[in-house]
């Protein structure tokens, strides 16, 4: 939850080849934006 900007951001748990990755969402959400755009993400790897 980013509470400032009102935004919930996903977060998801998978696992690739034996890896665990965790992928967040990195908002930026804003009305500016065009339809078709879609937010990045971030992973982390353990």
């Amino acid at each position: 939850m980013d509470i400032d900007k009102y935004q919930a951001l996903k977060l998801k748990n998978q696992s690739i080849n034996g890896t665990q990755y965790l992928f967040l969402e990195a908002g930026g959400f804003s009305k500016c934006h065009k339809t078709d755009w879609e937010t990045k993400w971030y992973f982390l790897s353990r």
